[in-house]
């Protein structure tokens, strides 16, 4: 008699198990919103650069400003929105950075980024163009200035999302 309820209490558990793994296959679904994500290529590739050569004179005043101007083509096969960073150093640690850095074809400054406010789709190509001037004057005036090399670097950063 002992056995019987056993082998049934074995068989009832069964069958409750497979039941419960039946239900819970065909019942189980996520109620969460299904993210999607686009897989392609996201390159993107300087097109055009200005050329300073090392003796080239740069004397002060907004009057004297280099133009600089960089193009970036979406080479990819996903939209892009772009971010570039600029900044400029002095060979000579000892030197004020009197570098004016005005910023023209309309990107948004944030933070130390500049943020085009637009979509770069493929075959795009979008420019952003700086005035860069010494802004030189009496109280700041060194004459290491003369001999000194500034030098510069440009990020780019490319995404699939909004920067936030």
């Amino acid at each position: 008699m002992k056995k019987t309820i056993c082998v049934l209490l074995l068989v009832l558990s069964i069958f409750i198990m497979f039941s419960g793994l039946t239900m819970s296959y065909f019942h189980d679904k996520s109620k969460e919103i299904q993210i999607p994500f686009t897989t392609g290529k996201l390159v993107m590739e300087i097109n055009d650069f200005p050329v300073i050569r090392d003796n080239e004179e740069w004397f002060p005043g907004k009057k004297n400003a280099k133009n600089l101007e960089w193009s970036f083509k979406n080479v990819g096969t996903q939209p892009a929105e772009l971010r570039v960073k600029a900044e400029g150093k002095w060979d000579d640690d000892t030197l004020e950075d009197i570098v004016v850095w005005e910023q023209i074809t309309g990107w948004e400054e944030k933070e130390d980024y500049y943020l085009y406010n637009k979509l770069v789709y493929p075959d795009d190509t979008v420019n952003i163009e700086f005035d860069v001037w010494l802004d030189l004057n009496k109280d700041n005036f060194n004459e290491n200035y003369n001999s000194a090399k500034y030098t510069i670097k440009l990020t780019l950063e490319s995404s699939q999302k909004e920067w936030d």
